[in-house]
């Protein structure tokens, strides 16, 4: 039962005498794991990258979930306790995606990237680190269960209006 939730951020730059972009992305997720009992630990799918062509260029990304801080330097990944759990209790969880692109230069040639993505949990472990498997998991957005405060009103103004039609309708 795999929701397949999957986000990325990126940008880029095209240099000429100068130009940025950057892209965030930021949400609550409330995340459900299922397919044992008692705790475990889930270790996210981050992606960072980024490049610049030319001097004064630069690309970066950044990527969040959990206790996991990726960044686009070598040898940064998610360890594989980053995200603890308990299975079937949900939990929610902040993610947050950057990637940034400068290009400064001359050149029309000069160019930056940068990016960041979230593909799921690449793997799942016990207390003691040891693999799991058959574990799934359900991912949500944290607003898709709080509705804003005037939406609630007018839903309850809806089915008042709704539920007197209906009486009306039986009078007659």
């Amino acid at each position: 039962m795999v929701d397949e939730f999957d986000a990325w951020a990126n940008a880029s730059a095209v240099g000429g005498y100068g130009g940025s972009a950057e892209a965030l992305f930021t949400e609550d997720l409330t995340i459900t794991f299922f397919g044992g009992t008692g705790y475990g630990f889930a270790q996210p799918a981050l992606t960072t990258q980024g490049s610049g062509m030319e001097f004064g260029s630069e690309g970066s990304g950044t990527a969040s979930l959990g206790g996991c801080n990726a960044g686009w330097e070598a040898g940064s990944y998610c360890l594989w306790n980053s995200v603890p759990f308990e299975f079937g209790v949900p939990d929610s969880e902040e993610l947050t995606l950057n990637a940034g692109a400068s290009a400064f230069g001359d050149f029309v040639a000069t160019a930056a990237w940068g990016e960041a993505s979230f593909d799921g949990f690449a793997y799942f472990y016990d207390t003691s680190g040891d693999p799991l498997s058959g574990v799934s998991y359900e991912i949500s957005s944290d607003e898709q269960f709080i509705p804003e405060p005037g939406r609630l009103l007018l839903t309850a103004m809806a089915g008042a209006a709704l539920l007197a039609c209906g009486r009306r309708q039986k009078r007659r």
